[in-house]
C-alpha cells in the first residue's frame, strides 16, 4: 500500500517536470534517446518512446526531478537535428496549442538558417515554446517557419528585431501568424492557375507566351492526372485574365477533353469544396448510365469488356479493375464500370448481362452506386462485422466447404 501511495505522489509531483519530445525519427530507439538525454549533465528519472502507427510518428515523454531542470533540458536540446529531423521539446503540461497572438511567421529563410539558430536568437528576447520549419514531401526544408512564444510582447519584440536586421546575411520578414483564410483574403486577386496541360502541349513555348502577361510562374505536376502539368502565376499590371484565357485556347489540343483551363486560385478548403461539388454533378449526369459489372473472368481486360457490352449500346468509357497479385495471368479483379450513352442502353445491358454465364463465371450487372451510397453500404458492413464476431469465421467455413466439394 505504501509503495502505491509513493508512486502516485511521484507522478503527480513530476507532472509539471515532464518534457514531451516530438518529431523524433522513426528509426530512433530507446537506447539512442537515452544517449541523447545523457549527453548533457542533467539525468532524467525515466523516458518512454511512443510510436503512433496511425499517423506514423514517434514522440517521447521524459520526466525530471524539477521544473527548472526540465526547462534547462529544453533550452539545451530544443530544435537540434537528430538523424535529419529537428526535434521539438516542450513541457507536457503546457498542451499542444499556444496563444495565436504569440505565434509569428518568419519568411525568406535559406538552408544556412536552421531551427536551432532561430531558437537561440529569439529565446533571448522571450521564452520560445516551439520552432517549426515545414518540410516538403521530398524532404526539403521550406523557406518559412513558425515560432510560438509564451508571451505576446516577446512575439512583437521578435518581429521588430527580425524585420530590422539581417540574419547570416539574409533579410527576413516576420509577422503575426495568420490563418489560411485571412492570408488568402489579403492575397492579390490576380493570382491564377492553368490546369490540364498535357504532354502534347509545348510547355516551354506556352510559358514564354504567358511570361509576357504574368509574373512569378511556377510549373508543377498535376495531381489529378498522369503526364499533366499546372502553371501558377500572377497577372501583370495593365493586363487581364482574358489574355491568358486566349493563350490557353491557342495552345489547347483539338480534343475537348484535353482543353487547357485557366482559373482563379482558391484556398485549399474552397478548392476541395469546389471539386467535391463538381464530382457530385458528374455523378448526377451519369447516375443511371453507369453500369457496375462483376463476375466476368479475371482474364478479361478493357478490350474484352468493351466487346462484351458494345452490342447493347454506345459506350462512352470503361474502367476495369487491375489485378496486382497475378498480373501475368489475370488482367483484372473481375469487376468494371461501363458508362453508356443513354439510360435506355444501360438498362437493356443490365437486363441481358445479369445472370449470363461465361465459362464457369456468372455475371452480375447493376446500376453503379454513388460515392455516398457506397460509403453508407460499407460503413453498415463494418458495423455488422463488429457486432457479429463469428461473421468472418462463418464465411471461411463456407469457403472450405466449397473447396472440399469441388475436390470430390
Amino acid at each position: 500500500d505504501n509503495s502505491d501511495i509513493s508512486t502516485l505522489s511521484l507522478n503527480s509531483s513530476s507532472k509539471s517536470s515532464t518534457v514531451m519530445i516530438t518529431n523524433l525519427p522513426l528509426s530512433m530507439m530507446e537506447s539512442q534517446l537515452s544517449d541523447l538525454l545523457h549527453s548533457i549533465d542533467i539525468t532524467p528519472l525515466q523516458s518512454n518512446i511512443i510510436h503512433n502507427r496511425k499517423t506514423n510518428t514517434k514522440f517521447a515523454f521524459v520526466s525530471y526531478e524539477s521544473n527548472e531542470k526540465a526547462q534547462q533540458v529544453i533550452n539545451e536540446l530544443n530544435c537540434i537535428e537528430v538523424f535529419g529531423n529537428e526535434i521539438q521539446l516542450r513541457l507536457a503540461n503546457e498542451g499542444v496549442k499556444g496563444d495565436p497572438e504569440a505565434n509569428i511567421t518568419i519568411m525568406g529563410l535559406n538552408d544556412d538558417i536552421s531551427a536551432r539558430n532561430i531558437f537561440d536568437l529569439l529565446n533571448v528576447i522571450g521564452q520560445v515554446v516551439s520552432v517549426k520549419r515545414p518540410v516538403s514531401r521530398q524532404g526539403l526544408k521550406l523557406n518559412y517557419a513558425f515560432v510560438q512564444f509564451k508571451e505576446k510582447q516577446a512575439a512583437h519584440n521578435a518581429i521588430h528585431l527580425l524585420n530590422s536586421q539581417s540574419i547570416k546575411g539574409t533579410k527576413l520578414k516576420a509577422e503575426i501568424y495568420k490563418t489560411p483564410e485571412v492570408r488568402f483574403k489579403e492575397k492579390d486577386e490576380n493570382l491564377f492557375v492553368i490546369r490540364n496541360i498535357t504532354n502534347t502541349v509545348d510547355c516551354n513555348a506556352f510559358s514564354e507566351e504567358i511570361k509576357l502577361v504574368a509574373d512569378d510562374l511556377h510549373i508543377v505536376a498535376d495531381k489529378n492526372g498522369k503526364n499533366r502539368r499546372m502553371i501558377f502565376g500572377r497577372i501583370k499590371e495593365n493586363h487581364s485574365r482574358l489574355e491568358i484565357v486566349n493563350l490557353c485556347e491557342k495552345f489547347s489540343p483539338p480534343e475537348t477533353a484535353n482543353k487547357i483551363i485557366c482559373e482563379k486560385c482558391l484556398p485549399r478548403r474552397e478548392l476541395h469544396k469546389k471539386r467535391s461539388e463538381e464530382s457530385k454533378k458528374n455523378w448526377l449526369s451519369r447516375k443511371n448510365r453507369n453500369v457496375f459489372i462483376r463476375g466476368f473472368p479475371k482474364e478479361y481486360g478493357e478490350e474484352e469488356v468493351k466487346k462484351l457490352c458494345q452490342e447493347y449500346g454506345t459506350i462512352e468509357s470503361v474502367f476495369v479493375s487491375q489485378n496486382y497479385r497475378d498480373p501475368n495471368n489475370e488482367k483484372s479483379c473481375g469487376w468494371a464500370y461501363v458508362l453508356f450513352e443513354t439510360e435506355e442502353m444501360a438498362q437493356s445491358a443490365i437486363e441481358i448481362l445479369n445472370g449470363m454465364f461465361i465459362g464457369h463465371c456468372t455475371i452480375n450487372a447493376t446500376i453503379a452506386l454513388t460515392p455516398e451510397q457506397r460509403k453508407e453500404k460499407f460503413s453498415n458492413r463494418k458495423v455488422f462485422t463488429k457486432k457479429n464476431h463469428n461473421y468472418g469465421e462463418f464465411h471461411k467455413a463456407i469457403k472450405m466447404f466449397d473447396l472440399e466439394n469441388r475436390k470430390d
